[in-house]
């Protein structure tokens, strides 16, 4: 009888659980999405563009560490994904932008 109340105690907060994983995810995308346009003045479409990589690349993220959960390989494989940000940035940011984008973020990887 415990276990079958475990199980059912269980199932109900597993969705709760990765709604919340979900939120975070948008929270940071939203964040990261704000904070380029008002660091490189972008206009709405290039801010809705870098927002649709974020939240992508996020999932992307989050399903390669549901499936390969304490897998020693895990930090590769998300390595991988985040190098593809830049490359995504380059399809939507005009040259002088993503320039400044790279700029900056030199800038933040050497002050820390």
């Amino acid at each position: 009888m415990t276990k079958v109340f475990v199980f059912f105690i269980s199932m109900l907060l597993l969705p709760a659980i990765n709604y919340a994983q979900n939120s975070n995810d948008n929270q940071l995308a939203l964040k990261f999405a704000k904070r380029m346009k008002d660091s490189l003045s972008l206009n709405p479409i290039q801010r809705v563009n870098i927002l649709q990589i974020n939240l992508a690349l996020s999932q992307e993220k989050r399903l390669a560490r549901q499936q390969y959960n304490g897998n020693d390989s895990l930090k590769f494989i998300v390595r991988g994904i985040e190098l593809k940000r830049d490359s995504l940035y380059q399809t939507v940011l005009p040259a002088g932008k993503y320039t400044q984008y790279l700029d900056k973020k030199m800038n933040i990887i050497n002050n820390n």
